[in-house]
């Protein structure tokens, strides 16, 4: 498995999805551009490291497979598991909170 560069923003584009999940952190971010607060929430994700982006208008079969109902949805992986979930449009300061934790 490749480690991918710290503190860079990866738009997935159809290679194996858990192959980007290599850091002790990983955040995933699946949006659609259409989606208003999505792009409220890149805002806020730019500053941290690991954020994958997973356009789901584009990736249907992966949404599907892993139950995303809404966007913008955020999974949270630590050492390559899933640890927590943000399901719609959070503040700017509770998805910080939600983030950092």
């Amino acid at each position: 498995m490749k480690q991918q560069p710290l503190n860079q923003v990866i738009n997935y584009n159809g290679e194996p999805y858990y192959d980007l999940i290599t850091h002790e952190k990983d955040i995933v971010h699946f949006y659609s551009n259409s989606c208003g607060p999505c792009k409220m929430i890149d805002e806020i994700l730019i500053d941290y490291p690991n954020v994958i982006r997973v356009n789901v208008d584009e990736y249907l079969e992966l949404v599907d497979n892993l139950n995303i109902k809404c966007v913008p949805t955020i999974y949270i992986y630590k050492e390559g598991s899933l640890t927590d979930k943000i399901e719609g449009y959070k503040n700017k300061e509770l998805l910080i909170n939600l983030l950092n934790k």
